[in-house]
């Protein structure tokens, strides 16, 4: 199948990835994860990018106590298509008795119908990486190395920041790794998205740090923005311009400004 053809090559390019030190941004299950590196998902692997799944856990128990549920022994895939859990399921309902049997197959269902999907990745894998000794890893460290750091550490920008036209200790860059220090994950995410055009950093050691022999994000002190302008970045080249501020709250408030609301390409 065309689908199949496209998994491997998914595969291939994570691949790739880990072997030349990309990143690239895809969001998968971690039960995805975990079935790469041979290792065994679980209901809350299957619930995190589940709604239905994560109610179930929830309430449904509480629903099944309180007469409230009308739910038999069947469930849909992930596709949306009607799954009898046990033959005849449709005609079962779930009880206090079977409840927890329900759960598991629930569980099951859905994590096998991941693995003929993930056995294209991995054979796709396979043509870059030794696959058998994916089980080495954990499935947070290969999720790291294809796609990046899942949080933005200021510590790692701070490790591979360079300096140009102004130097660590001015207060223009004392101003900005103080705004960073104080915004949340989003923020910071938003920020790496407005200097690179990427929504995660590298992970350490990774030869996108390096650019040109220097560290790869650029902080540029620029004089043709006034004081108290918002930054300027060029995400071809993990550059931001950063003017003067007159104070913390200012640098933060246009900071701020800047990455939750210029989310597009300028064209010229």
């Amino acid at each position: 199948m065309i689908q199949n053809v496209y998994l491997f090559f998914f595969g291939k390019i994570m691949g790739l990835c880990i072997r030349k030190g990309d990143i690239m941004p895809v969001a998968l299950s971690p039960v995805v994860w975990k079935l790469i590196v041979d290792d065994d998902p679980n209901f809350e692997d299957v619930a995190a990018t589940d709604v239905s799944i994560k109610f179930i856990g929830k309430n449904l128990k509480l629903m099944v106590e309180s007469g409230d549920s009308d739910m038999s022994m069947v469930h849909q895939n992930s596709v949306g298509e009607d799954v009898e859990l046990v033959p005849g399921g449709r005609n079962i309902p779930v009880t206090l008795e079977n409840y927890d049997r329900f759960i598991n197959l629930l569980v099951a269902m859905r994590i096998d119908e991941c693995r003929e999907a993930v056995k294209h990745i991995r054979a796709g894998l396979a043509v870059a990486v030794p696959i058998d000794r994916m089980n080495l890893w954990s499935w947070r460290d290969i999720e790291r190395r294809v796609c990046g750091e899942p949080t933005v550490d200021i510590a790692l920008l701070k490790k591979y920041a360079y300096y140009e036209n102004t130097t660590a200790d001015s207060p223009r860059v004392r101003y900005l790794w103080g705004a960073l220090e104080e915004f949340g994950q989003d923020d910071r995410t938003n920020f790496v998205r407005f200097c690179w055009g990427r929504s995660r950093l590298p992970p350490d050691g990774s030869p996108l740090w390096i650019v040109n022999n220097k560290s790869g994000f650029r902080i540029k002190g620029v004089n043709d923005l006034p004081q108290g302008s918002l930054p300027r970045s060029h995400t071809c080249f993990f550059t931001l311009d950063l003017p003067d501020y007159a104070s913390q709250q200012q640098a933060t408030d246009r900071i701020r400004f800047a990455v939750r609301n210029c989310v597009t390409f300028q064209i010229d």
